[in-house]
């Protein structure tokens, strides 16, 4: 796969629910050539360095997590979701995600806590 370098106009920046971004890029025209070098490179992670092209920036931020890898509290969520959905599915008297959420978290820090020394 091809490494692709250039200058790019930032389109537009969408903030997502869960605290990431869709960062929206565009080229100019591209030949045939350039366009299959992007088109191949769709679906990957790709390291990024984006910069101001006409002045020098003044600082670099650092982006701490690498897209589709959660946080182990994310993990725990998403897990716990999984879980009241298959127990309560087709359940009359299912509880809110959240207070089944709640509840579950209550449990597991009160276990946690069992293990503390006094």
């Amino acid at each position: 796969m091809k490494a692709i370098s250039g200058i790019l106009e930032l389109k537009r920046v969408s903030p997502l629910t869960d605290r990431s971004a869709t960062i929206s890029l565009g080229t100019g025209e591209l030949s045939p050539e350039e366009l299959v070098a992007w088109v191949e490179l769709m679906g990957s992670n790709v390291r990024v360095l984006v910069e101001p092209a006409d002045t020098a920036p003044t600082a670099r931020a650092e982006m701490q997590h690498e897209p589709g890898h959660k946080t182990p509290a994310q993990r725990l969520r998403s897990v716990l979701f999984v879980a009241w959905r298959q127990r309560f599915e087709g359940a009359e008297d299912k509880p809110q995600f959240d207070d089944y959420y709640r509840n579950r978290m209550e449990r597991l820090i009160d276990g946690v806590k069992e293990e503390l020394d006094d």
